[in-house]
């Protein structure tokens, strides 16, 4: 028997059940005001100094891979720019995911944190490789993806028995056949979440369709939901962010590569630099938790 499940208390109550700190908030939002400056959003991170310590330690990771070594929050709101920045508060906010599991998805401690990081690396890899969207943007959407797993873990948990039934029965994804389940499914939940922290629409909406094109939306955004769709599947694949409850994945949808311009023979290279930096995102992982 299906769960009674109020889908619009779900999405009403979704960004308060995985709260965002107040000064990654206010990045955000300044982030997507055109006048703001560099100056401006330095000086917002440096009223928190726990998560200004955590932003330093993360761009002078290997995993983010800067040329050099940077000191303070100005050098490095100048060196690396407001999008930079805010993806950065967004990781260091999100760090806090390397201590939790996510049962309802068979996800173990620490294994959302990485798949995140190793999709932010990897969407804005693929859009870098072809040249659709905008890098910092596709790794704002691959680190906030799968968000709303940790909302519906436990209403998947206790449906997990007719989310796989019906996997199977139809041929969908896992995600599609938690949506036909539950009548919602995470990606949406996770897009409410970026909507109400005020993300731009092409963001969100990139985000609500990771799973699949949607017909409705912009152009913009069409292009960073094939390079995130792209990036998701190849980079669960290699096993990065597949539950042991899930269920296979469908094939890569020939009309996502024809959006970004990929030949279906140079997916085999494309997985290789996929998993260095599925590699990267589990080491830095590693380190947020110890």
């Amino acid at each position: 028997m299906t769960i009674e499940i109020d889908v619009e208390q779900i999405l009403e109550n979704a960004p308060d059940a995985v709260p965002m700190p107040e000064t990654a908030t206010k990045i955000i939002k300044k982030s997507s005001d055109p006048a703001t400056t560099m100056v401006e959003m330095a000086d917002i991170l440096a009223t928190d100094q726990a998560l200004a310590a955590r932003v330093l330690t993360i761009a002078n990771s290997a995993f983010y891979g800067l040329r050099r070594q940077v000191a303070t929050i100005n050098e490095a709101a100048i060196l690396l720019g407001i999008r930079t920045i805010r993806n950065l508060a967004l990781t260091a906010s999100m760090s806090g995911l390397a201590k939790q599991s996510v049962s309802g998805y068979g996800l173990p401690r620490g294994e959302l944190f990485k798949h995140s990081l190793a999709m932010a690396n990897v969407s804005k890899h693929v859009s870098t490789e072809t040249n659709k969207s905008i890098p910092d943007e596709a790794y704002t959407a691959g680190l906030l993806h799968d968000i709303g797993k940790l909302v519906l873990s436990d209403y998947v948990g206790q449906e997990l028995e007719a989310i796989r039934q019906k996997a199977s029965e139809e041929n969908v994804s896992f995600a599609k056949a938690e949506r036909l389940t539950l009548g919602i499914d995470h990606a949406e939940v996770a897009a409410a979440m970026a909507e109400k922290w005020e993300l731009p629409d092409f963001l969100t909406s990139a985000i609500k369709s990771h799973h699949g094109l949607d017909n409705g939306a912009t152009v913009e955004a069409t292009s960073l939901s094939a390079v995130c769709i792209l990036s998701n599947q190849m980079t669960r694949t290699i096993g990065s962010g597949r539950g042991a409850n899930e269920t296979d994945d469908p094939p890569v949808n020939p009309a996502i590569l024809e959006i970004l311009g990929i030949q279906a023979d140079n997916l085999v290279e494309l997985a290789a630099e996929i998993k260095k930096n599925v590699d990267a995102a589990s080491e830095m992982a590693d380190g947020a938790e110890s």
